[in-house]
């Protein structure tokens, strides 16, 4: 089950909890992978793991890889068991490597919560990195790195047979969208508005039709004037809320991502600028299960970044 990895990721919330898996005897297993990297850089030979991690996890039921501990393999049993914490140095700059590096490795990308970095002290640079993969919704993951699909069979990552392939394929007849934020593309203008396009990208080979996007700015306060460009504007509708919609006309297909619209934004000025700009999206498609995402975009002069974008199924 994927709320099986869901869990074990919120669990690992503090450092003091990697330090009990290991002293309980936990082994890796179905939801987890442990890696012990000899530098803080996501070398070529790491990305090729990652990648087959991503797809064995996605292909699955997703999974937990924690970086930063070593493991031993059992004489009698043969699992690999948690052995000692090997703390990465400059973790939170392996961490960011690590979130940037995710969206590249797959065909289809994979989009997740930011990997959580865990600390002994305050103080310490040091420390451990935890990385959450979803399971997928769409199509098979592939790793970008060798093209090949794997799964995740006890506490190891296998190539996935041709058969198991083909149905997973004949299965997924249904779209995945999801937003697309592209970071070149946003732009402070000289009215020092910022400029946000928001994409849809298709995850499934199944193309999107009769496709329908919300944007609910959730902190409209913190916004001194805010525009939309192919979004009409449906807050009249919905009091107390501020929405904007938009009925995309045409077909959204694997590949090829679509523009939804854009926002044009306007922070209040104070003593300390607000550049947090809090947003819910919302898809829907013809053959899709509905969902939304919940959105919280740092803004800054020279661009701006996606703190949190978590996604919840509508029904």
């Amino acid at each position: 089950m994927a709320e099986a990895a869901q869990q074990i990721f919120a669990n690992l919330n503090r450092h003091s909890r990697i330090q009990q898996l290991i002293d309980d005897g936990e082994a890796e297993g179905v939801y987890l992978e442990c890696k012990a990297p000899q530098a803080p850089r996501l070398s070529r030979g790491l990305k090729a793991q990652l990648a087959e991690a991503i797809s064995g996890f996605s292909n699955t039921a997703g999974g937990v890889i924690i970086w930063g501990v070593s493991t031993t393999k059992h004489a009698q049993s043969g699992l690999d068991i948690l052995t000692q914490i090997e703390p990465i140095a400059n973790c939170n700059r392996f961490a960011q490597q690590i979130d940037r590096a995710i969206p590249t490795l797959t065909t289809p990308p994979i989009h997740t919560r930011p990997s959580r970095v865990l600390h002994k002290r305050k103080t310490e640079t040091r420390g451990v990195v935890v990385t959450y993969i979803p399971q997928t919704t769409g199509d098979p993951i592939q790793s970008a790195v060798d093209r090949r699909w794997y799964l995740r069979s006890g506490d190891e990552f296998i190539e996935m047979p041709y058969q198991t392939l083909q149905r997973m394929f004949a299965a997924t007849s249904s779209p995945d969208l999801h937003p697309v934020f592209h970071h070149e593309l946003v732009s402070l203008g000289e009215d020092e508005a910022w400029k946000l396009p928001i994409a849809i990208e298709n995850h499934s080979g199944a193309a999107a039709e009769h496709v329908h996007v919300s944007v609910e700015i959730i902190n409209p306060s913190a916004c001194e004037k805010i525009q939309a460009e192919k979004f009409r504007d449906v807050s009249y509708l919905n009091p107390g809320k501020c929405i904007y919609m938009v009925d995309y006309q045409g077909v959204i297909h694997r590949g090829l991502n679509e523009l939804a619209g854009t926002l044009k934004v306007s922070m209040r000025k104070g003593k300390r600028p607000r550049r947090i700009l809090r947003l819910i999206i919302t898809i829907y498609a013809s053959r899709m299960r509905a969902r939304q995402w919940n959105v919280r975009v740092q803004l800054a002069k020279k661009g701006f970044s996606v703190r949190a974008a978590e996604l919840e199924f509508l029904y």
